[in-house]
């Protein structure tokens, strides 16, 4: 999760982060304070993925969220596609057993295969998570290693 990054960044640039998230299409709650309580901004920030996921994938909702603190992560479709699907076999696994649904299906194509049945995650397909998932991280840490958050003022 990049809930320790958002606090960092709630605490470095306080003043105009709600009018950027404003900008780009975000509800901010009047309850927005700088130092807030960790129980405070996990909620602010589990509002605002929720916001980013209305109309977008998990990685694009991701990409669009950071962007506004500055965090430009550029993911390919593929990578996209399957961090949605990642996202959707998590769902699966803890809510359903494991049962791919027709809900599963439409938050990943690639899961029809598995339609009304369980999921059952070979190597090959653990490792090709594992490699997006690490890319995607890898992508997060050199954007922030990047970002005016790591810079000396």
């Amino acid at each position: 999760r990049t809930l320790p990054l958002f606090k960092y960044i709630l605490s470095l640039h306080f003043a105009s982060l709600p009018d950027s998230l404003v900008n780009a299409g975000y509800k901010v709650k009047p309850k927005f304070t700088p130092n807030m309580p960790e129980y405070d901004a996990r909620n602010l920030y589990s509002n605002l993925e929720n916001q980013s996921r209305q109309s977008l994938t998990v990685g694009e909702g991701y990409c669009k969220l950071l962007s506004v603190f500055g965090l430009n992560i550029e993911l390919s479709n593929k990578e996209i596609d399957i961090l949605a699907e990642i996202n959707a076999v998590r769902n699966y696994i803890l809510h359903r057993g494991g049962l791919i649904d027709d809900k599963a299906i439409r938050d990943s194509k690639r899961l029809i295969k598995f339609h009304n049945k369980e999921l059952n995650i070979t190597n090959e397909l653990y490792m090709e998570y594992y490699d997006t998932v690490s890319k995607f991280a890898h992508k997060l840490l050199t954007s922030t290693i990047e970002s005016d958050y790591t810079k000396n003022e």
